[in-house]
């Protein structure tokens, strides 16, 4: 590995690292189960989950406005699976590359960042970290079909970008959300959705999403109370 670049690495097969990484241990067996992060981790921030029909389906572009508008000095947690290694990525200069999804995040004004990428069995150890190192933040967006299956987070919005087009591995995900987003035509299963209380929007209904974040957030909170 050339050039420092701090990043924590959890469980790794094989890995060439320098003096600026960390190297953790965690448990070997690991299940993609709410049940194994509940037991992980008890304590967690508020988390808003943006969960996608496919692939670049905008969630990034939708979490920064959330970060611009509602969310400020939330921290912005990226996660994508990965075959064969396990990495957490926290360092400044790294996450602010220019053109990186974690530098759009702290350009929107994010109280922090990082960037995890994992095999499915070895996700929740990776995101424990993560949240570990966005701790102190009023909450933390996640952007990723795979961590909001783990993490299950308070609030989860799903994008479709295409009014037809879900992948078979994003059904889960919706099955969870709270709020639909869509561009110029409303997927076919919106009345099914709104049956289930699910809300839906515009993709440029910005500040009505907004304040359904808002008011979300704040019954939880008041729920806790």
């Amino acid at each position: 590995m050339q050039g420092a670049r701090h990043e924590a690495v959890l469980m790794l097969p094989r890995v060439s690292r320098n003096t600026a990484d960390e190297v953790h241990s965690c448990p070997k067996s690991v299940n993609l189960s709410t049940d194994c992060y509940t037991n992980c981790m008890t304590i967690r921030p508020l988390l808003i989950g943006i969960g996608g029909a496919h692939s670049d389906s905008g969630k990034t572009t939708l979490a920064c406005a959330l970060l611009e508008g509602a969310l400020p000095g939330w921290g912005a947690l990226k996660c994508s699976p990965d075959a064969l290694y396990t990495s957490v990525v926290y360092d400044p200069e790294e996450l602010a590359r220019a053109g990186s999804d974690t530098a759009s995040y702290l350009e929107a004004g994010a109280g922090g960042a990082v960037l995890v990428k994992a095999p499915l069995q070895e996700m929740p150890e990776a995101l424990e970290l993560a949240l570990e190192r966005l701790g102190g933040l009023p909450g933390v967006v996640v952007e990723g079909n795979s961590a909001i299956e783990v993490l299950r987070p308070d609030i989860v919005i799903f994008i479709f970008n295409e009014p037809e087009r879900l992948k078979e591995s994003s059904e889960p995900v919706l099955k969870l959300a709270d709020a639909i987003v869509y561009d110029s035509e409303p997927p076919g299963l919106v009345a099914e959705l709104e049956d289930r209380d699910v809300r839906v929007f515009r993709r440029d209904e910005t500040e009505a999403l907004a304040a359904f974040v808002k008011d979300a957030l704040r019954e939880r909170e008041n729920a806790g109370n």
